[in-house]
């Protein structure tokens, strides 16, 4: 008789794939906003826009805390192990932390936006502000929804419910012939936020044992903290590593046309970016359980599965963007055709992320760290410095090769580190104790 755990090993081929058609769903939704907010826009409005949004996606992940990856983490150790108490705990902290963080960030950014910029420059970015605590709230709640092992569910809010609000509501202001500004469009974008943060927190309390509302919580705040701290850093720097490069040509001496062809670039190549984020999510909980359990053998069926599935997505993915990308960028306007070239190198270091991305996770949870942090900001000075030093004669061009030379040279490092960490551990005699730090944490 199959248990839950078999019965979850057998599904995950057949959610990744389900996860794979829920992101290309999602991709459509996003690029289709993208594509009329340019066109309603203007590459100028396009550019203040996209950095209001880049802005917003780095402050919610430093919101958040690293409270929702490090759910992916322990809740499913919590779970298999029978510690409700610690899982009741944890929610209650992450709750906390979540409101305490977003209230305090967005409150100061509003306050230096408009002193700083003024009422007109600011405002966007200010509008922005008041949708990161539902961005926060929306981030972490998927990640506890998959740490339920609710894929499907969390992917659904995350690539259809979040996107297509945003989309339904564009549509809707269009039709009616309202004068989208860049601070509505905004407002706009954080209205799938506020959607996504109430379904996500909906689907975590319906979809988790009730022993988790119900038993008495018990806490581990100063293991837990350290834990979020670097998913924290980590997701921070990610997300900069992502965007830093729209940053860095806003501020060199460069057309702004430039910056809007990057935006363009970024937008189109780091598509294959969601696949990672949809699919890790499957794999994570998964993982967790294979280093409490130390079932090394369902963990290489595990990584056999993915590599599988998300290689032959990237492939496909980056045959359409060589083929047809300069006809993609055209949908944006004929101006964005100019972006081809960036978009190839960009489109190349997504990829290789997306492919190897549960590589960094890998070594968190193996308790590395501080290794996976100094990597990944040492990969963004690096970015940032040969972003400035190629941007300012090759424009959006020097910035594409730039971040795709970066972030394939950051993850090949990654993966080769987690090839080493895994060799030894299958190396390990059955019922070796794999000192793994998340079994520590359970303990």
């Amino acid at each position: 008789m199959k248990t839950k755990r078999d019965a979850e090993l057998d599904a995950e081929p057949r959610v990744a794939v389900i996860l794979v058609v829920l992101t290309f769903i999602g991709v459509a939704f996003g690029y289709a906003t993208s594509i009329v907010v340019a066109r309603v826009l203007g590459p100028i409005g396009f550019e203040q826009y996209a950095v209001a949004i880049a802005t917003l996606g780095v402050l919610s992940s430093v919101a958040e805390m690293g409270v929702g990856k490090n759910a992916l983490k322990v809740l499913p150790g919590f779970e298999v192990s029978g510690q409700m108490s610690m899982a009741s705990g944890y929610w209650r902290y992450s709750v906390v932390t979540l409101l305490v963080m977003s209230s305090t960030i967005a409150v100061a950014v509003i306050g230096w936006s408009l002193l700083h910029r003024g009422l007109p420059a600011g405002k966007p970015l200010a509008t922005a502000m008041l949708f990161l605590p539902f961005a926060a709230v929306s981030g972490a709640g998927i990640d506890f929804v998959m740490a339920n092992r609710i894929a499907i569910g969390g992917a659904v809010i995350a690539r259809i419910i979040v996107p297509g609000t945003t989309l339904l509501l564009l549509a809707i202001a269009w039709a009616a012939g309202l004068n989208v500004s860049i601070s509505m469009m905004v407002v706009l974008y954080g209205s799938g936020c506020v959607f996504g943060a109430i379904l996500a927190s909906i689907v975590f309390w319906k979809s988790s044992p009730p022993e988790y509302f119900t038993a008495r919580p018990a806490y581990e705040v100063k293991g837990w903290l350290r834990q979020c701290i670097y998913f924290a850093v980590f997701a921070l720097l990610a997300a900069a590593l992502f965007r830093v490069s729209i940053l860095v040509l806003e501020t060199l001496p460069i057309d702004a046309v430039e910056v809007a062809l990057m935006a363009a670039a970024l937008d189109t190549g780091c598509l294959i970016l969601l696949l990672a984020k949809s699919t890790d999510k499957l794999f994570q909980p998964q993982m967790s359980i294979v280093l409490v359990e130390s079932d090394w053998e369902a963990g290489m069926k595990i990584r056999t599965k993915r590599f599988t599935i998300i290689g032959t997505a990237c492939a496909v993915f980056l045959a359409v963007i060589w083929l047809f990308g300069k006809r993609i960028l055209g949908l944006y306007g004929e101006e964005f055709e100019a972006a081809y070239p960036a978009l190839i190198f960009v489109s190349m270091g997504a990829s290789a992320w997306t492919l190897f991305s549960l590589s960094p996770i890998f070594l968190h949870f193996r308790g590395l760290s501080v290794y996976v942090l100094i990597v990944t900001g040492i990969a963004n000075v690096v970015l940032v410095a040969v972003t400035a030093w190629f941007g300012v004669p090759y424009g959006a061009k020097g910035a594409g090769l730039a971040f795709g030379v970066v972030l394939l040279v950051t993850i090949l490092v990654f993966r080769i580190r987690a090839g080493v960490e895994l060799r030894r551990l299958e190396a390990m005699p059955p019922g070796a104790d794999p000192d793994a730090v998340i079994k520590a944490d359970l303990n």
